[in-house]
């Protein structure tokens, strides 16, 4: 489903299908990565449709981003980064210069 999910339409087709609760429940429950990640890609871009924001933070996706903050993978984390930013009302290209930029926050954070 996640990999699926490239556009305005793609995405309101999933949204409209209930993938959204699946992909919601994959961010806030599994531990595989490559899962996690498919998530966090689809997710940021429903994010950054602003019809879809208020639906997503009552779905609880918030509370899936936190826990993805924990991981070590830093490339999850950037993922958790770039939802927030669709949610504070970035464009999807804006999310992904976001998240480029944290990426050395993120690698400076783990050097000891």
């Amino acid at each position: 489903v996640a990999d699926m999910i490239t556009d305005e339409e793609s995405a309101a087709a999933a949204v409209n299908e209930n993938a959204l609760g699946i992909l919601i429940n994959v961010l806030c429950m599994s531990d595989e990565l490559k899962f996690v990640w498919s998530a966090c890609r689809a997710l940021s871009y429903i994010a950054t449709l602003k019809q879809f924001r208020h639906l997503l933070i009552h779905e609880g996706v918030l509370e899936g981003v936190i826990r993805i903050l924990g991981f070590e993978d830093i490339e999850i984390r950037r993922g958790a980064c770039r939802i927030v930013a669709g949610l504070a009302g970035l464009s999807h290209e804006e999310c992904i210069r976001i998240e480029s930029c944290i990426r050395p926050l993120f690698l400076l954070a783990q050097s000891p």
